[in-house]
């Protein structure tokens, strides 16, 4: 049996750290899986502002210099590691509200990030059964 994690949560905003006052030492656990291939998608946040002109072309402009990446992530546990990320989600992560470091794939890589969840997640079971005949 393998335990899914909804395709469309849950969803991580990698950002820049936090500020340097703060603490930042909460890490998702080492002993789980990277996030699946299969619905990994990574939205960038808008940066630029655009105005629509009465005459002549649209004006853009710069609103931010950074802004925070949305990916949605899955993963496929078995059943402990499933009981390890639940417990790990609800009193290290404080269902979800706290910033954590993760490892997710970028453009460069496989890179420890700075996340946090946008929304709660969602589980789906899924049991695989195999039978066979014997002669």
């Amino acid at each position: 049996m393998t335990i899914n994690l909804a395709s469309a949560q849950p969803r991580l905003v990698p950002s820049e750290p936090p500020a340097a006052s703060s603490s930042l030492s909460l890490r998702f656990p080492k002993t789980l899986p990277y996030p699946t291939v299969q619905g990994y998608a990574i939205k960038p946040g808008e940066a630029i502002v655009r105005t629509e002109m009465e005459a002549g072309p649209a004006r853009q402009r710069r609103r931010y210099t950074q802004t925070p990446s949305r990916i949605t992530v899955k993963w496929i546990f078995n059943l402990e590691q499933f009981a390890v990320f639940e417990a790990w989600y609800k009193y290290y992560a404080q269902e979800g509200g706290e910033w954590f470091y993760i490892t997710l794939l970028g453009g460069i890589g496989l890179i420890e990030q700075d996340a946090r969840f946008t929304q709660q997640f969602e589980a789906s079971l899924f049991f695989i059964s195999v039978s066979y005949k014997t002669v």
